[in-house]
């Protein structure tokens, strides 16, 4: 009895599998499984931590179908599983933790996955509201400001353009190679904080991963404000961070409110 039972669970797995997910992409390493049902999510997501693949409590994968597709993306060869979902800038491991950033060096992915997700992010982008912050959130999620991940964002879209031509006509994908170029650019001019023992120790206690340039324009504002209201040193918590954000806006650019407290707390201490 168990192993007719054992049959029919493999049986049942094996047709969910064929029939209720979609093979996205797949090369030597990785496997980009798209989910269509709860089943599926359960299956594809066995033995990880996501309330997408409970099966004994509330199970969330129709909320966040409901949203946008998810992509579990798996290593062949480490039998590692991780779950993208673009439109909530979801990037969990197997114990439903953030992946660290770079995201494409945490997972070692290969050229041809590196190509389907931006791919992924350009599909989504031209879906939405125009939106640089998106951009830039991506980017560094997936490059973290390194200098030779920029130089494989750009050989991608390069790479892109040669394969279709038509791409130089998209606005949008433009913007979003530009932006790889302007952070390149960025980064190859260089750090020169204001105060580089502030710097150094921002980037040994603040657990939050942020880029180089983050840490200048913020600590560009801080001083701002500091010089200006407190000369001697005495500010308001608060304050200080409202003024940062007000001035990122001001000037159209965007960083995670959580990535200015936490750089701006460093400061103060």
């Amino acid at each position: 009895m168990q192993k007719k039972e054992l049959v029919s669970n493999r049986q049942k797995v094996r047709h969910i599998k064929e029939t209720e997910a979609e093979r996205m992409y797949e090369d030597d390493t990785f496997v980009v499984v798209h989910p269509l049902t709860e089943a599926a999510s359960c299956v594809y997501g066995k033995g990880t931590q996501w309330c997408t693949a409970a099966a004994n409590c509330y199970n969330s994968f129709n909320y966040y179908n409901g949203i946008g597709n998810l992509y579990i993306i798996i290593n062949k060869k480490r039998g590692k599983k991780f779950q993208f979902h673009f439109e909530t800038r979801s990037f969990m491991d197997e114990t439903d933790q953030y992946i660290n950033p770079p995201i494409f060096d945490t997972l070692g992915a290969t050229s041809g996955l590196v190509d389907f997700i931006l791919q992924k992010f350009i599909e989504l982008w031209e879906d939405r509201e125009f939106d640089d912050h998106l951009a830039h959130e991506f980017f560094y999620d997936f490059f973290c400001g390194y200098d030779h991940a920029f130089d494989t964002a750009i050989e991608c879209f390069e790479k892109a353009l040669e394969l279709d031509p038509e791409l130089a006509k998209n606005v949008k994908y433009h913007k979003v190679y530009l932006n790889a170029l302007l952070n390149k650019t960025l980064i190859n001019e260089g750090v020169h904080p204001k105060d580089k023992q502030a710097f150094e120790y921002v980037k040994s206690h603040v657990k939050t991963p942020f880029s180089d340039e983050e840490f200048l324009i913020i600590e560009k504002f801080f001083a701002e404000y500091h010089d200006s209201l407190y000369p001697d040193g005495i500010m308001g918590d608060g304050d200080t961070k409202n003024f940062i954000y007000r001035n990122l806006e001001a000037t159209e650019q965007f960083i995670p409110q959580h990535r200015v407290d936490a750089i701006a707390d460093a400061l103060y201490e």
